[in-house]
């Protein structure tokens, strides 16, 4: 029926559909398993393509281990650049996902924005990143989503912890202020909010 092709009237009559990409193929397009005990043979749910493909990205896979092995100073050194280069718009997209996520306002700054505004040094308490375990944590207002700046993981929680209101942080500042001068506080006493 068609010279050369290999295929058969039978093999185009009989279609058979790839577990792999769905399509609907001659069954000439798969490749025939190892002959059963009884003789008969059948053949794979695969199409050949697709087996292709999956032998090819094994290959990849396999160069590149390989590759990762004789190299690993070079592919170390790659891969911390490329971290560098994109640390500003992970911190955002991350960020921005959780905001969503969390009913928030996303953040509304640019990567150059946060990008300028990073010194390496939380904005609440000084301390350098180089000091913490954890790199800086960018800080956005949940109402408005303006960024606030980079910080360190101790402030970012506190001041998650007191809802971002400065009410409740003046007064732990003040409770604080009592304990170190010897005033022990008045728990029934009317809160000051002068």
């Amino acid at each position: 029926m068609h010279p050369g092709s290999g295929f058969t009237a039978r093999s185009l009559a009989v279609k058979k559909t790839c577990k792999r990409c769905g399509e609907t193929k001659p069954e000439e397009k798969f490749a025939l398993l190892p002959a059963r005990k009884d003789g008969g043979r059948q053949r794979r749910g695969v199409c050949n393509l697709c087996r292709t493909k999956a032998v090819d990205a094994d290959k990849r896979r396999a160069q590149g281990r390989k590759y990762a092995s004789r190299n690993r100073g070079r592919v170390y050194e790659n891969g911390r650049r490329s971290r560098e280069r994109r640390r500003f718009s992970r911190s955002l997209d991350r960020i921005r996902r959780a905001a969503e996520e969390r009913g928030h306002k996303p953040c509304t700054a640019t990567e150059n924005e946060v990008r300028k505004a990073f010194t390496g040094f939380c904005f609440a308490c000084g301390v350098h990143e180089s000091e913490l375990k954890t790199k800086l944590n960018l800080d956005h207002c949940h109402t408005t989503g303006e960024f606030r700046g980079w910080l360190c993981g101790s402030c970012n929680r506190a001041l998650g912890y007191a809802g971002d209101s400065a009410t409740i942080l003046m007064k732990l500042i003040e409770y604080l202020r009592r304990q170190r001068y010897g005033q022990s506080p008045d728990p029934l006493a009317a809160p000051n909010t002068a």
